[in-house]
């Protein structure tokens, strides 16, 4: 029998809990995930490297793959087919899976014959742009959308620390 790969599409600007839950959730239908971290210049939030230490910390190396995305230019050879760059960024995967802000981008990989699976938000019951908006306005309820490991990255984080240490 093939193994099953998912590839799970996301900014991950912080990976709260609604992530995880759905890592979790698929890590229980496939032999592998793929996570596609996008948005990979932007640093105004969290670093890509922060962000890979969020995920990895809480995800089984073993079944678990993490890449970087970048955003793609109109110069860029793969403009007008991020689905078919993505594709050549990860290698071989089956499925494609991610939340319903990304639904934009399920059009190119629909396009090239794969299946999509969207997370409705009342899945996860959380945004990043909630925990976001909660650290900038200094209300620590932010902590109970993030595990204690990935609330010390947070904590450790450059964009924590602009908000908190003023």
């Amino acid at each position: 029998m093939d193994k099953k790969t998912c590839l799970l599409i996301g900014r991950f600007q912080p990976f709260h809990t609604g992530h995880y839950k759905v890592t979790n959730f698929l890590l229980s239908l496939f032999d592998e995930l793929k996570v596609g971290i996008g948005d990979i210049e932007n640093n105004s939030f969290f670093t890509l490297e922060e962000r890979v230490e969020m995920i990895k910390m809480l995800t089984p190396a073993k079944k678990v793959k993490i890449y970087s995305i970048k955003d793609l230019k109109p110069e860029d050879e793969f403009y007008n087919s991020w689905g078919r760059y993505v594709e050549s960024a990860v290698g071989k995967f089956d499925f494609v899976a991610g939340g319903p802000d990304a639904r934009y981008l399920y059009t190119d990989f629909l396009s090239i014959n794969y299946p999509i699976i969207i997370f409705p938000k009342r899945f996860y019951k959380i945004s990043g742009t909630l925990v976001r908006k909660r650290i900038t306005d200094r209300d620590s309820s932010w902590e109970k959308y993030v595990t204690p490991d990935v609330k010390n990255i947070i904590r450790d984080s450059m964009f924590y620390k602009r908000r908190y240490q003023q």
